[in-house]
């Protein structure tokens, strides 16, 4: 199955490994989605690690949040984890009487799990 599939609305990924801080990744990620939902709204978090993850694909961490077609259209607000640690991404969106609801897609690092240079833990 795949999300068209299953016709869902919103699609949410924590810990997506993409380095969205790239033009080039969020660029091509939109240009594969523009395809199957010409109508959505999209919310890329990723950390500032430093410069070895400048031009690469992967990045560890990173979320995404997304909304396609009609429910794109009430998306007001998209945002991001402001801290530079890539934790969380968020999609507000105004429905009927001006009631709002965001979708906030974020993850929790698990303390010592992973200890390489540029993992969570070292940040």
């Amino acid at each position: 199955a795949n999300l068209n599939n299953m016709e869902a609305d919103v699609f949410m990924a924590s810990e997506s490994n993409i380095n969205w801080k790239s033009a080039v990744n969020r660029n091509d990620f939109k240009s594969k989605v523009n395809k199957i939902w010409p109508a959505n709204r999209i919310a890329f978090s990723s950390s500032d690690v430093g410069l070895q993850f400048e031009f690469h694909e992967f990045l560890p961490g990173g979320t995404c949040t997304m909304a396609v077609d009609n429910l794109s259209m009430r998306v007001v607000k998209v945002g991001e984890d402001e801290s530079g640690l890539g934790r969380w991404s968020y999609l507000t969106m105004e429905g009927q009487d001006g009631r709002k609801v965001t979708f906030i897609t974020a993850y929790r690092i698990c303390s010592g799990s992973m200890r390489g240079v540029s993992t969570s833990c070292k940040q």
